[in-house]
């Protein structure tokens, strides 16, 4: 990524030194458009897009290619707009070292129908071959997890991982292998496996 700034590198290194807080949402914005044009202005995307328009140009009025360009873009900016809360979640996530956090809802999750739609969502596209559309296991999992997050000690930003996690069958294989017995430290485990 090329970040351009017209600030000497001892503000730059200030700024980022500075607390997250001390960041207001306009500057921020402004960041993020900073960004944006110099992702934009890097050479060899830059000379990408600039084909790309020479080429329409050459077939086409350029009118037509004005009027398509600002359609473009318009599009461009109306799918930053879409997914800019998913992306930024994301990014804050992987960030924090915690790629579990970016695959949890961008919006608290409060009545069962938030829950039918969030893990719906997640069996359609990750188990799809063990779910139908609005199966009423899903549903009723959902529903219980609405639930349990208003009576149970764990935190909300848990209860839709540990819904998730319902939806799968846990198998736990146990042999008389002789590997087993030697890494168990645990009598009560040793004592399971035995069994």
């Amino acid at each position: 990524m090329h970040v351009i700034t017209n600030q000497t590198p001892e503000q730059d290194v200030a700024k980022l030194s500075r607390p997250a807080e001390e960041s207001n949402p306009l500057q921020l914005f402004h960041e993020f458009k900073d960004h944006i044009k110099a992702e934009l202005s890097d050479g060899a995307c830059r000379n990408k897009l600039k084909e790309c328009i020479r080429q329409s140009c050459c077939s086409t009025d350029q009118i037509i290619v004005r009027e398509a360009l600002q359609t473009v873009a318009s599009t461009f900016a109306n799918c930053i707009r879409d997914h800019f809360q998913e992306k930024i979640t994301q990014a804050i996530a992987t960030a924090q070292k915690a790629p579990w956090k970016a695959q949890l809802p961008h919006r608290p999750l409060q009545k069962a129908d938030d829950y039918v739609e969030y893990l719906s969502k997640f069996a359609r596209e990750n188990l799809s071959a063990f779910y139908q559309p609005h199966d009423k296991y899903v549903e009723n999992i959902a529903k219980q997890a609405a639930q349990v997050s208003s009576e149970v000690n764990v935190p909300c930003e848990f209860i839709p991982g540990l819904a998730k996690l319902a939806l799968f069958d846990f198998i736990i294989f146990c042999g008389k292998n002789a590997i087993i017995y030697t890494n168990c430290a645990d009598s009560s485990l040793q004592t399971i496996v035995a069994r």
